[in-house]
């Protein structure tokens, strides 16, 4: 993923030359293809460049137009070329050496802001105009992407990598305090444009922003995750078909595979579903063109004997390999970095994200394939993270949902399909499509309640103690929250969607740019989203089977115990192993700053506690939060001390 930057000026003599080469210097790494820059009076843009498809040895960025009048800078991979190219005139021939920021530049110039009605795929760009001095930047709807911009005194800065941003010396940040406390609660992340500094903004999916030459900001969004009216087929195979034309659509557009070498691509392939029909279609679309495709896929480096269960999945590899080796085109790579220092996690790249500074439990390994990939000559991986809610979401709840909303008409045919299609007795239907669903919808809601208002990790910062009052408070308003959350299907998966898509497009981008291989997410494509969200609900949860619509589009492509299993997987289950064998750990705890700027002040007394408690009994941590606690907080720590604020 190439990485870019700039400083815009609208008066007051020319651009912070020494702010600019300080980003240019925070975000420059090596294995990277080369930093360009443009300067002029007003406007200062770089890129640094990391070349991953066919056309892109033709790209070079900053990008002026023919006409003289634009100046742009960004990252792109854009899908559905084909189609752009013949919107804008382009034959196939010279389709094969335009650079994707070609493409973005003649559609801009053509259509001007609703260019970004045209564009498909990861990007995300800045537009300087040299007539009007206004600066244009816009996002993708759904891809893997990121930029940041702060407003400080008379200048626009403005990077796809938020550390470029901090990296600034002369201007002061600020911790935003409301949302280090949100942080601080596991599972949460911001989609409402803000970050962990009060001075810094991040773009949101389908949005575009104009600066005007006074710096006052217009956001627009163009593109919302969208729930039209649902797709009525008369036969059921129809939308079998139509998924089958999205889903191998979006792989195939999203490969690109490089002619010059017969290996440049990867997967993350776990034994889940997402992982393996992204390699299914793309094991298929590779051996048409005579390439081979390499998987990742991460195993356990320890054992805890007592604490397998057979409903549990710790070690996918077993799975994998017999998976793997009736797919001739596949060189598969296992690993387990059982040398990995996890303390090496803790520094200024990892941490010093304003957007997510998080070291989760898989940081580690997603690190170590990613690097392993750079090592084999691997530019693109693909990863099929977003899947469980666009590609192979289970639908699971769509009776207790019509229940609950008193849909009973539409319940009682819902039903009555059930007990024709299977021609099992009322009660036993009733039972499995209604009464246990409902149950596990309720108990998943207050599971979600108790995440949302879980305040045990912020006890590890002295400056927030524990509240029992506002415990006692939340109680009470459990039942509000409740009947608040009892939306339609459609109206959850939209709002899932709407905060996985875009978390996961920042934190990819980052993986990527950290080690110089484009990551790409065939399960978000916004075409394929598009679709799937107009499939009626009752499709993804029919004959009493979660995920019943794709289960049937890859019946006899992926294997059945692939496709059927339901036992539970979880990745890095000897994560607290890991802590306790790793000795420099509980050093690093230890050597953590206790006092953190505006107040905030870390208790290593209760970290190391923590620890201790963990590593006294590792096998009974697998299934608590205290590893994700103890490092949320250690993350937040670090990334306090790493920023002049």
């Amino acid at each position: 993923m190439s990485v870019f930057f700039g400083i815009f000026r609208p008066w007051g003599g020319p651009v912070d030359h020494e702010a600019f080469d300080q980003i240019k210097t925070a975000i420059h790494k090596e294995g990277f293809d080369g930093i360009e820059t443009h300067v002029e009076d007003k406007i200062a843009m770089g890129h640094l460049m990391l070349r991953v498809s066919p056309e892109s040895k033709y790209d070079k960025q900053p990008l002026e137009s023919s006409c003289g009048n634009y100046l742009l800078a960004g990252h792109f991979r854009l899908d559905y070329r084909d189609e752009l190219g013949d919107k804008l005139g382009i034959t196939q021939a010279e389709l094969e050496v335009t650079p994707d920021s070609q493409l973005v530049m003649l559609a801009y110039q053509k259509w001007k802001e609703k260019f970004v009605h045209h564009l498909d795929g990861d990007w995300a760009c800045v537009f300087f105009n040299k007539v009007t001095k206004n600066v244009f930047a816009a996002k993708d709807k759904t891809g893997i992407s990121s930029l940041f911009y702060s407003i400080q005194s008379d200048q626009l800065i403005f990077s796809s990598d938020s550390r470029g941003i901090l990296a600034v010396k002369k201007f002061e940040f600020t911790v935003h305090k409301s949302n280090f406390k949100k942080m601080l609660e596991l599972g949460a992340y911001f989609i409402d444009g803000t970050t962990l500094v009060k001075q810094l903004f991040f773009i949101k999916n389908g949005s575009i922003i104009e600066f005007d030459n006074h710096l006052s900001a217009f956001e627009k969004c163009y593109w919302e995750i969208p729930f039209a009216k649902e797709l009525v087929f008369r036969h059921f195979d129809d939308y079998v078909s139509d998924f089958n034309f999205f889903y191998s659509s979006a792989i195939k557009s999203a490969i690109r595979p490089d002619r010059r070498t017969k290996d440049d691509t990867g997967i993350f392939l776990s034994s889940g579903l997402d992982s393996s029909s992204v390699c299914f279609f793309a094991s298929k679309e590779f051996e048409f063109h005579s390439r081979e495709i390499h998987t990742f896929t991460s195993y356990p480096s320890h054992v805890i004997d007592d604490c397998v269960e057979n409903n549990i999945i710790y070690n996918e590899m077993p799975i994998v390999k017999k998976y793997v080796s009736g797919i001739k085109n596949i060189i598969p790579g296992f690993y387990k970095f059982s040398n990995h220092d996890l303390s090496l996690n803790f520094n200024k790249i990892e941490c010093g994200d304003a957007y997510n500074p998080i070291i989760s439990k898989n940081t580690f390994w997603l690190n170590g394939m990613l690097a392993e990939a750079r090592r084999k000559g691997v530019k693109n991986i693909l990863t099929g993270q977003v899947g469980n809610y666009t590609v192979t979401w289970s639908g699971g709840y769509h009776f207790a949902d019509l229940l609950f909303r008193l849909k009973l008409l539409q319940l009682i045919k819902d039903i009555k399909s059930e007990f024709t299609l299977k021609g099992r007795l009322f009660l036993d239907i009733l039972k499995t499509v209604l009464i246990v669903p409902s149950v596990i919808f309720i108990s998943n809601l207050y599971k979600s309640y108790k995440s949302e208002n879980d305040i045990s990790s912020k006890s590890l910062f002295d400056f927030m103690p524990p509240d029992h009052l506002e415990k006692s408070k939340n109680k009470i308003t459990f039942i509000a929250y409740f009947f608040s959350n009892l939306v339609s299907q459609k109206k959850a998966r939209e709002w899932v969607q709407k905060k996985s898509i875009l978390f996961c497009g920042i934190s990819w981008t980052t993986l990527s740019v950290n080690n110089g291989v484009q990551v790409v997410d065939p399960t978000a494509d916004s075409r394929l989203i598009d679709f799937l969200n107009t499939i009626p609900n009752r499709l993804y949860f029919m004959n009493s089977s979660r995920k019943y619509i794709f289960k049937e589009l890859m019946k006899n492509r992926i294997p059945n115990y692939i496709l059927e299993n339901k036992a539970r997987k979880m990745q890095s289950f000897d994560f607290p192993l890991r802590m306790k064998y790793d000795a420099s750990f509980k050093a690093l705890i230890n050597a953590c700053p206790k006092d953190c700027p505006e107040g905030i002040s870390f208790n290593v007394t209760k970290a190391t506690e923590l620890l201790d408690r963990v590593n006294a009994e590792p096998a009974k941590n697998l299934e608590t939060q205290d590893v994700n606690i103890l490092l949320r907080a250690l993350s937040l720590s670090f990334f306090l001390s790493l920023k002049k604020m």
